[in-house]
């Protein structure tokens, strides 16, 4: 394994300010010395209980007026191998490099973004809105944090954000996100080691290149993944969650064309899902050599009703940790499914696993 823990940032409120604690996981709690020979490690019985790992560092909220004080957290270089940053809604960054326990500002971004879907490249990381249509003709929707000589650069190298185009659809007045709000940008993923393509809908798929910085349509298929999907070198493939069903899934997007959508090389039940858990978040982690860290976030609820017909629900959360393991032979790829622990979230809402 390459990663020798995996970010954890869980969202609490302290004294009616936001707080956000960050856990270090050791993947190599979820996985065996050697592989299980049935494919999978699953034997019916009860989830094992997990126990987060001590506080690391926590970051408080700039303001205390509600949303303000929130803070969204990303990768910051492929394999967070610059660490993570944080980045608030008027725009200021934080750059954490958990091995060092060490924290260091950022430039500002030069705009907030509203439920941000982020894919690192290379040693830095790209930055769109998943609703892209700009309300004022100079919002910046997207950018990118990069180390290099940017434009207030004087001599050494730096970190700045580059402003970035908007996707063509978003500039289209047709364009809507959709009352359902299918329209959205939903899959995403880097495709040949700088193309970033998403997914949004009736759209279709687009491209952008960083090397070139122009966007381009690679056709009117979707991908199908939900969320961010990861390129894995040892099995030249691409993997996510379905956006059908939200199970693990692998496919090669290289080989798709305009008229031939990706197709499924495998699908896989990395967790067993009984049909009162909702599914709230997906997160996969590439830990090198095949092995995968997945994290899933469910909800249950009980619907209580009272007398004058209103219910509330009695809801309940928790985290499923999973390590799985993938191997190619051939034209099949084949998995094994390591320990799944289950947390049970209590006060705080979960937010990244990065």
């Amino acid at each position: 394994m390459r990663r020798r823990f995996v970010h954890l940032v869980a969202n609490h409120v302290i004294q009616c300010r936001r707080a956000y604690k960050l856990h270090l996981i050791d993947p190599s709690r979820f996985f065996y010395p050697t592989r299980p020979s049935s494919g999978s490690a699953d034997d019916g019985s009860p989830m094992e209980e997990f126990q987060l790992p001590p506080v690391a560092m926590t970051f408080y909220g700039p303001s205390e007026q509600g949303h303000l004080g929130s803070l969204d957290f990303m990768p910051l270089g492929q394999s967070c191998k610059k660490g993570i940053i944080g980045v608030d809604l008027k725009c200021r960054t934080i750059h954490c490099d958990a091995a060092a326990l060490a924290v260091s500002t950022m430039p500002e971004a030069h705009a907030a973004k509203s439920q941000p879907i982020s894919v690192p490249v290379g040693d830095s990381v790209y930055v769109l809105q998943r609703n892209p249509v700009p309300y004022e003709d100079d919002e910046c929707v997207f950018e990118a944090l990069i180390h290099g000589r940017g434009p207030e650069s004087r001599c050494s190298p730096d970190w700045y954000w580059r402003p970035l185009p908007p996707p063509p659809f978003a500039l289209d007045p047709s364009y809507g996100f959709g009352e359902d709000f299918s329209n959205l940008i939903d899959g995403h993923t880097l495709v040949g080691g700088h193309h970033i393509w998403v997914s949004a809908g009736d759209a279709g798929t687009y491209s952008f290149s960083a090397v070139a910085g122009t966007w381009s349509k690679v056709a009117n298929w979707a991908m199908p993944f939900s969320g961010r999907a990861e390129y894995i070198p040892e099995l030249n493939t691409s993997l996510g969650f379905s956006s059908q069903d939200n199970q693990l899934c692998a496919s090669d997007l290289a080989a798709a064309s305009s008229f031939d959508p990706p197709k499924l090389l495998g699908k896989w039940e990395d967790v067993v899902q009984p049909k009162d858990w909702i599914p709230v978040m997906s997160s996969l982690v590439p830990l090198g050599s095949g092995k995968l860290f997945i994290a899933k976030f469910f909800e249950t609820r009980e619907k209580r009703y009272m007398k004058d017909d209103f219910f509330y629900s009695n809801s309940k959360n928790f985290l499923v940790f999973t390590g799985v393991e993938l191997e190619r032979a051939g034209g099949k790829i084949n998995m094994w499914k390591h320990k799944s622990m289950r947390y049970t979230i209590d006060g705080m809402r979960l937010h990244w696993v990065i």
